[in-house]
């Protein structure tokens, strides 16, 4: 429920994710501590400011490429294209098979004023990771409008 509520932005998200993060930060299962990590930088989001979140970023990234893709979405937001795009590319960089990371870093240069030749190259690695799916019929029809 916290997760969701982050994506729609209300301030409840940011308590919410606290309790969760409190709940279960102990839990020792991977898993677990993977959904934790991306409640914290939830959090942070709807908590602290946008350079503050980064560090947090660094600190959980290693585990969990989603993370990056999170704040790269809260700066490309923001109006910070170049701060987004360097995020979005750190996702993908330590989480190649991620297909998410991919799917995201490819709508990014999909914009008028992105890379398109990019958004292609990074979709083919998305697709060959998903090929299935709602977002994968997306990626294939936006590569074959331009």
């Amino acid at each position: 429920r916290g997760m969701a509520l982050h994506r729609k932005g209300p301030p409840k998200a940011g308590a919410l994710l606290g309790q969760v993060v409190d709940a279960w930060g102990g839990i020792a299962d991977p898993m677990t501590q993977v959904l934790v990590g991306r409640a914290r930088v939830a959090q942070a989001l709807h908590t602290r400011k946008l350079m503050d979140v980064q560090r947090k970023v660094e600190a959980e990234i290693s585990d969990d490429p989603m993370v990056a893709v999170m704040l790269a979405r809260a700066l490309e937001a923001a109006g910070q294209r170049a701060s987004a795009e360097r995020w979005y590319q750190q996702a993908v960089d330590v989480g190649p098979e991620n297909a998410v990371a991919q799917h995201a870093l490819g709508l990014f240069w999909f914009e008028p004023s992105g890379d398109f030749a990019g958004a292609r190259r990074v979709w083919r690695a998305y697709l060959d990771l998903q090929p299935n799916g709602d977002r994968a019929r997306r990626a294939r029809a936006r590569m074959g409008r331009r």
